[in-house]
């Protein structure tokens, strides 16, 4: 198992954005259901300027009867400003250290130039974490909090941060060898 590249951005802020204790993301139940409410109403076109206001004290149930009895702009969902709500989350997380459901403390989590994962721990001794350890965190997250993920990323697979096989085909300076009519490696 090595990181994907291509989504290692992704992988890396939702690593940052884990409780390693629970596995829940690093926010409140409050943040939690705020966050969930504002990704459904964008996505059906409405634009709710305080959420937390609109939020406060109702069920999961009752925002959802609100929500469904709202008119939404379809034409005002844009992507981006979807894109820009689910940055701007994971950012706020990142920078959280103590975990508020389990009240844990998160090691100090860095990236290398060349797309590893590094935990800081509190004697400053650095640590890489390998991908199969990251993969066991993410997979916990998205066990946990399935819902909410997948409303920010449309999809509930954690596996697109992930490469299992990768082929690396010969290059031309090893070119492939030939023992009789048969191509050998």
């Amino acid at each position: 198992t090595v990181l994907n590249p291509l989504a290692f951005e992704t992988c890396y802020a939702l690593f940052r954005s884990t409780c390693f204790n629970c596995g829940h993301f690093k926010i409140t139940y409050v943040e939690r259901i705020a966050f969930y409410t504002k990704l459904k109403a964008l996505k059906k076109g409405i634009y709710i300027p305080n959420i937390e206001t609109f939020v406060g004290n109702k069920t999961l149930e009752e925002i959802q009867k609100e929500l469904n009895s709202m008119k939404g702009d379809l034409t005002g969902y844009e992507q981006t400003s979807h894109f820009e709500t689910v940055n701007s989350f994971i950012k706020k997380i990142c920078i959280k250290l103590t975990c508020p459901r389990c009240h844990a403390k998160s090691p100090k989590i860095s990236k290398t130039p060349t797309l590893m994962i590094q935990k800081t721990e509190s004697n400053e001794l650095i640590d890489t974490i390998s991908p199969q350890a990251v993969k066991s965190v993410i997979s916990k997250l998205y066990s946990n909090e399935s819902a909410l993920l997948a409303e920010m990323y449309n999809s509930a697979n954690f596996d697109q941060f992930f490469i299992e096989i990768l082929p690396v085909i010969p290059n031309k300076f090893r070119p492939a060898n030939f023992i009789g009519d048969k191509v050998s490696e």
